[in-house]
């Protein structure tokens, strides 16, 4: 049963990524508000909390846990640059969000490798399935450039 629900993680990133990324991309540049902040917390919290409450019962499952820790400091950014900005242009939380934003090309992969390690290695659904979620959302929110890889397989490579 773990290897069928591991080998299905990747197919249903690619497939949810697929689907959403145009339309939240669509949104976030043109009309991201209080709503995209409270959806953004939705996907990606839960995975985190899960690290108090459930525990890991694998080594990579903690690393998938830093991996999607190091990649909120994108939802701080996005909080403080749609409710509290800075000023200057580029902003700095802007900065961090395109920096953070060209670091998930290596820290999405890793963390879809970490996740389905955990998940053969017998990790619990629940950690799984919100780790998954977790990763959805750090790739749906991400401000990319015209040019940046994920925005080129992903609109690119599919068509």
């Amino acid at each position: 049963m773990d290897v069928v629900r591991s080998i299905a993680l990747v197919p249903a990133y690619v497939l949810a990524v697929n689907l959403f990324f145009a339309p939240v991309q669509i949104r976030i540049w043109n009309y991201f508000n209080f709503v995209d902040f409270v959806i953004m917390i939705v996907l990606i919290v839960p995975f985190l909390a899960t690290r108090w409450t459930a525990g890991a019962t694998s080594q990579a499952t903690r690393w998938l846990w830093c991996l999607c820790a190091a990649m909120a400091v994108d939802v701080l950014a996005f909080a403080i640059g749609t409710f509290l900005p800075t000023g200057g242009h580029p902003s700095l939380e802007a900065l961090l969000s395109v920096f953070l934003g060209f670091l998930k090309v290596l820290l999405i992969p890793a963390g879809l490798v970490a996740l389905v390690i955990a998940s053969l290695r017998g990790e619990r659904s629940v950690t799984v399935i919100l780790g998954l979620i977790c990763l959805i959302g750090e790739t749906l929110y991400t401000v990319l450039t015209p040019n940046h890889p994920i925005r080129w397989i992903i609109l690119e490579a599919f068509r």
